[in-house]
């Protein structure tokens, strides 16, 4: 099955039970006589729900953005009642198998529980993303994607990030620096790349070396070339292949790259009963390690490509 698919098919599930979840924490609320404030806010899935490509045995991202009410009291209080109702919605989550987010990207964070104006001004301040923690953040939230409330609130959120980021290459030369920082997990000898200290040893992290650097340019050719019409990375360069013809080959080899790699953490996740990110190479099939092989030869492809449409100084890698 197509890695890519099968996030799509996890996502429509997730999303519902989300729905399901806000629904009962909500009702919950008003039997303790707790009253939903009375302005527009929605609930949205952030990082890679956002970009739906979540698997099986997952943990959580997502925020809340609400309507600001202009009376910061009134502000803090509606905050309150959120963080309120993401908090029993993210307890009643754990209990239906999510992990939470170790980073803390959850909608009962204060951090990700915020006013449409609040939200606004991080998004249009763009010059402190030299700081790699909020580059970070940053790059969460901008795959962000409407799940439940009302959608229009979110909706101009991601309207913000496009014409933002669309309009700034600085930015977006900064996140090509990041799409190229990370070379194909192979050294010269055409061996993979281990891990050589923590608790995986031996084994290559397919995630940050491998899915990363693809996820990382779809996001950055997506907002570059102004592509909105999808949320996830094989979406993305689908969008960039129809649009762009010179950049189509490169586009579709890359999505073919990126859906062997989910694919191969899947199916690696659900054997050992983790996210799949760490990959013994002893454990790949001979055809596997071959078909690996090819998918970071196109990464290099890809961050050639990057280097060079946004004036990246050439290095070999």
């Amino acid at each position: 099955i197509s890695g890519i698919l099968l996030g799509e098919i996890c996502a429509e599930l997730y999303d519902e039970l989300n729905r399901h979840l806000i629904a009962m924490s909500m009702a919950e609320l008003t039997d303790q006589g707790v009253r939903l404030p009375d302005i527009p806010w929605a609930w949205m899935a952030v990082g890679s729900d956002g970009r739906r490509e979540q698997v099986l045995r997952t943990d959580m991202d997502n925020a809340i953005v609400f309507a600001a009410s202009g009376d910061p009291k009134q502000d803090a209080k509606n905050r309150a009642f959120f963080i309120r109702l993401a908090t029993r919605v993210i307890e009643l989550m754990m209990g239906a198998g999510f992990a939470r987010c170790q980073g803390g990207v959850m909608a009962s964070n204060p951090n990700w529980c915020r006013t449409d104006k609040e939200w606004l001004r991080e998004l249009k301040n763009t010059e402190d993303l030299y700081d790699g923690a909020k580059m970070l953040r940053a790059l969460i939230l901008y795959d962000l994607r409407y799940v439940s409330g009302d959608q229009a609130l979110s909706d101009v959120l991601r309207r913000t990030v496009f014409e933002v980021v669309g309009s700034n290459f600085a930015v977006q030369k900064d996140m090509a620096e990041l799409v190229v920082a990370t070379p194909p997990p192979l050294n010269f000898r055409g061996k993979f790349v281990v891990e050589k200290k923590g608790g995986n040893e031996g084994e290559f992290d397919i995630k940050n070396r491998g899915l990363s650097p693809l996820r990382d340019a779809a996001r950055l050719f997506a907002m570059h070339y102004d592509l909105r019409q999808h949320h996830s990375t094989g979406g993305r360069w689908l969008e960039l292949a129809s649009s762009q013809p010179e950049l189509k080959e490169l586009a579709g080899l890359a999505r073919e790259g990126y859906d062997l790699l989910l694919r191969i953490r899947t199916l690696t996740g659900l054997q050992r009963g983790d996210a799949g990110r760490f990959i013994d190479p002893a454990s790949l099939t001979q055809l596997q390690r071959g078909q690996l092989v090819n998918v970071f030869d196109v990464q290099r492809m890809v961050q050639t490509a990057v280097r060079s449409r946004f004036q990246i100084d050439q290095r070999v890698l």
